[in-house]
């Protein structure tokens, strides 16, 4: 005989020889769980409830994730009249029915479970707790897949959910989250608007909601969504950080840095928000700011033992420090001269010739620096020689020329400066045979001055 042959007798209603058949084959395949299985069946059927709960049970020893074995000892149980143990084996059921994506016998068992319900004192909650525990299941499942990336089998196992208990809220939100990562926006906000619909005062959902929004780049929307929800739970830190987010696409840097410091005050170790406010510092330029918060971001990643964070963190830190150390080179070398007053419009500045002040006119135009003959006998600087120079009026003069051994202008400095004595001015000029070394930024009350 065979197994194919003892189903035909159990189809057929032949069921005294089906289970004489099942004791001579049990004899010697004692471990065959569906053996155990197909006893039980046959004695449901001659309504030896008692044997057909103990054929089920020794079935399920062998094989716990035996669906139909889970059924038939809650038939046998409900027949014994036991109807809690009843409904766990239903509950059993209906779990494994799910996980092998059975909808109709897994609808059956939540069916048994709800008639037996309604036989006891406090039908309505038990039910819906025992009812509702296999598409949590599920959709702690859909969620798991979509934090990994994994989308389109997030999606699958929704569909899967909801064919099962369509209006299914939580379910319906996170399907409209994952419809959005799967490029459609049309069943996303579908979705979301029918979820809103069954349960509008349920914050998780809202919070769904602005999250949506906020991938859908309805900013001033989000916003407003996460502002209704923290008006509810003001100590939700999620809200405040996807709030944040919003904020800072529409480019409200100090609105998005306050609903970051409230996340903390709810938070304090929360890695999002320091590594969102690491951004927002590293968006306005404080680098050292940033870097800190990435670092405490870091480090928060590492305790709660997520290694693809760390690192991704470890290389925006580094990239930051390079930066840092670029700018601060570049302000080293950068010269800061206040500006003393304004002489035609042109900035005076104060200039240290041989270790004395001199006011002079910053002339980006004059080819060499010009002093009066005053500073000449004040610095002892006799003339070595005579030039020409081209006046700004186009006139060809002559003049003396000398050396001033030691300049210094900020923390910049020169030696053996070639400048040209004027007879007949009564101010000095910066020319460009000093200037030239720099890149000239004039500002309202100062000159920098940029190494080339």
């Amino acid at each position: 005989m065979t197994y194919q042959q003892i189903l035909n007798n159990l189809k057929t209603g032949q069921l005294e020889t089906a289970i004489a058949q099942l004791d001579t084959l049990l004899q010697t395949q004692a471990n065959h769980a569906e053996l155990w299985q197909a006893k039980a069946v046959a004695l449901l059927g001659l309504h030896r409830y008692g044997l057909a709960t103990s054929a089920a049970e020794q079935a399920l020893q062998l094989k716990p994730t035996l669906a139909s074995a889970h059924r038939s000892l809650g038939r046998a149980l409900t027949e014994l009249g036991q109807p809690y143990r009843a409904i766990a084996a239903y509950k059993q059921a209906a779990r494994y029915y799910l996980d092998q994506r059975n909808k109709h016998n897994a609808q059956d068992c939540l069916l048994s479970i709800k008639q037996l319900q309604s036989t006891l004192e406090r039908p309505a909650r038990t039910a819906q707790s025992e009812i509702i525990a296999p598409p949590v299941d599920l959709l702690t499942q859909a969620k798991a897949q979509s934090n990994q990336g994994q989308h389109h089998a997030a999606s699958e196992t929704l569909n899967w959910l909801l064919a099962l208990t369509p209006n299914h809220p939580q379910a319906l939100s996170q399907r409209a989250l994952v419809n959005i990562h799967c490029h459609a926006p049309q069943l996303a906000t579908s979705d979301m608007a029918q979820a809103v619909a069954l349960a509008p005062n349920d914050l998780n959902i809202r919070q769904q909601q602005g999250e949506m929004q906020l991938l859908l780049r309805d900013f001033g929307g989000a916003i407003a969504t996460f502002t209704a929800v923290l008006q509810q739970q003001p100590d939700t830190p999620t809200a405040y950080l996807l709030r944040a987010q919003a904020h800072e696409q529409i480019g409200q840097v100090e609105a998005a840095c306050e609903d970051v410091a409230n996340a903390l005050a709810v938070d304090g170790q929360n890695l999002k928000a320091y590594r969102l406010r690491g951004k927002l510092c590293e968006t306005t330029g404080e680098l050292k700011d940033a870097i800190s918060n990435y670092r405490k971001a870091a480090s928060l990643s590492l305790e709660q033992g997520d290694w693809v964070t760390h690192q991704t963190l470890q290389h925006q830190i580094q990239s930051l420090k390079s930066q840092l150390q670029t700018q601060q080179d570049a302000a080293a070398q950068t010269v800061h001269v206040p500006i003393k007053h304004l002489s035609g419009g042109t900035p005076v500045v104060e200039v240290i010739f041989n270790g004395l002040p001199f006011d002079m006119v910053l002339d980006t135009g004059a080819s060499t620096t010009q002093i009066t003959t005053r500073m000449a006998d004040l610095l002892n600087i006799a003339p070595t020689g005579q030039g020409y120079f081209c006046m700004a009026d186009g006139r060809i003069v002559q003049r003396s020329i000398g050396h001033i051994h030691s300049v210094k202008l900020g923390h910049t400095q020169m030696s053996q400066l070639r400048v040209s004595i004027s007879p007949t001015s009564d101010e000095g000029l910066l020319g460009q045979n000093f200037l030239w070394h720099y890149d000239v930024k004039i500002s309202r009350t100062e000159i920098e001055l940029y190494q080339r």
